[in-house]
């Protein structure tokens, strides 16, 4: 099972991704204050869970020395 972490951070403003806890190189930055996500299927037959909504004081994801942000 492949897991996607999606990290929404309001402070910096910027939005991040991890597969299996693997950051990944890819981001958004300077994104809106008020943000809704949703989770679309790329294959027939293939399925979404959500498996958690959580609000985190911790941080984000590490960023990685290679990342590329994508302007919101």
């Amino acid at each position: 099972m492949m897991i996607i972490y999606i990290v929404y951070d309001m402070y910096t403003p910027t939005v991040s991704f991890a597969i299996n806890e693997v950051p990944q190189v890819c981001a958004f930055e300077n994104c809106p204050t008020s943000f809704r996500f949703c989770v679309t299927r790329y294959y027939g037959r293939s399925s979404v869970e959500i498996i958690a909504l959580a609000k985190s004081d911790a941080g984000t994801i590490a960023a990685l020395p290679e990342r590329e942000t994508l302007k919101w």
